[in-house]
């Protein structure tokens, strides 16, 4: 299959993830699943409903990168319009019932949205703090771990002890550890860890969200802090959420082997194992959940699914940097759905209110939420 002659398969095979495939189309996949074995077998895994990086490792041996990353896209795609596929259903319900209503709203949500889609992300930065140094601004072409390289090798470098590294809101960036772990740091979080992991263990104090990558060492522990809570590791992939503000932690375990410790007790996770801490009480709930929600956001993308509209729109006021209020007892409605990470903010929040019946508007520099 050569991509840069056929760019349409990739979005084809997207279309027909999501169950949506004209007799065209449909034409144009059997032309390109006889023209090679090697296609037969990519559509089959792909098909048989493979997670995306299951799917990278079925087709790894077939040179097609260029494609791959294209249909990779395609694969996130449909599997936000397979989440949100309902909502054209319960859109028509809403204008069923309330056309005049609706039609009220269309010119405030267009003035809304000229205000809102004006919000820019700020992409990968992040700070770096050095003890009492001056903070240093990392971005692209601030290599975060290229500083950390410069800053061990100066003569100066016995003085430093402590390195913590924060993304401000709207911001995320990639940290590597001085043992080779790898760490994404979501917005508005911040890590800070020794200069050299000299100890028995490798202990790191997160705030916020972050997904780790650690690099398996059987002679030190990694370990991430937070509060009371701690998860021990040797070498594993896992999400943590941990935002001063929110009434729990919670630790997803992509692979490997991680074990929660709080005052109260010692909790042991396997692969696709959740646990929820609750900070006041040390009371934990552990469920089995599919990883790639809790992890999409290292992937450009948010998804939610059946979330509090509260809880939703906390994770857009970090990522967007604005404000919600909600009226009325709005806040409690359960909304599953994803986006791009760089669609603009007002014509996500339009998606949200096709399927929950709320309103979104701009007061006073705050966005308002109000039921319908």
């Amino acid at each position: 299959m050569d991509f840069k002659k056929d760019d349409k398969i990739a979005v084809i095979l997207a279309e027909k993830f999501s169950g949506e495939l004209s007799s065209e189309q449909q034409a144009l996949l059997d032309e390109w699943l006889e023209s090679s074995p090697d296609n037969k077998t990519l559509h089959d895994e792909f098909m048989a409903g493979k997670t995306v990086s299951e799917y990278h490792n079925i087709a790894s041996g077939i040179n097609k990168v260029r494609g791959l990353r294209k249909i990779d896209r395609g694969i996130r795609r449909a599997k936000i319009r397979r989440i949100t596929k309902w909502s054209a259903s319960a859109a028509a319900v809403i204008a069923a019932v309330g056309v005049f209503s609706l039609s009220l709203i269309d010119k405030d949500r267009k003035d809304r949205n000229e205000i809102l889609n004006t919000v820019n992300t700020v992409g990968h930065i992040a700070i770096m703090h050095i003890d009492d140094r001056e903070p240093v601004l990392l971005t692209d072409a601030h290599d975060g771990s290229a500083w950390h390289k410069h800053i061990t090798a100066e003569k100066e470098s016995p003085g430093i002890e402590t390195i913590r590294i924060e993304t401000p809101r709207g911001a995320e960036y990639k940290v590597d550890l001085p043992d080779g772990t790898i760490v994404w740091l979501n917005s508005e979080s911040s890590i800070e860890y020794p200069k050299e992991f000299t100890e028995n263990r490798r202990s790191v104090r997160l705030s916020g969200e972050a997904y780790f990558e650690v690099v398996r060492d059987e002679q030190k522990q990694f370990v991430v802090e937070n509060g009371n809570a701690k998860i021990v590791v040797l070498g594993t992939s896992f999400n943590v959420t941990a935002y001063d503000s929110d009434e729990t932690i919670t630790a997803t375990l992509v692979s490997g082997s991680v074990e929660v410790i709080t005052p109260h007790t010692n909790t042991r996770l396997t692969p696709r194992d959740q646990v929820i801490v609750n900070r006041t009480t040390g009371n934990i709930n552990v469920r089995q959940v599919n990883t790639e929600i809790y992890t999409s956001w290292t992937t450009n993308v948010m998804e939610f699914k059946d979330m509090r509209l509260a809880d939703v729109c906390t994770r857009l006021t970090r990522w967007y940097n604005v404000d919600f209020e909600f009226e009325g007892g709005s806040g409690e409605e359960l909304f599953t759905g994803g986006t791009w990470k760089d669609v603009p903010l007002g014509d996500f929040l339009t998606k949200i209110e096709q399927v929950i019946d709320v309103v979104f508007r701009v007061k006073n520099g705050k966005i308002v939420v109000s039921t319908r």
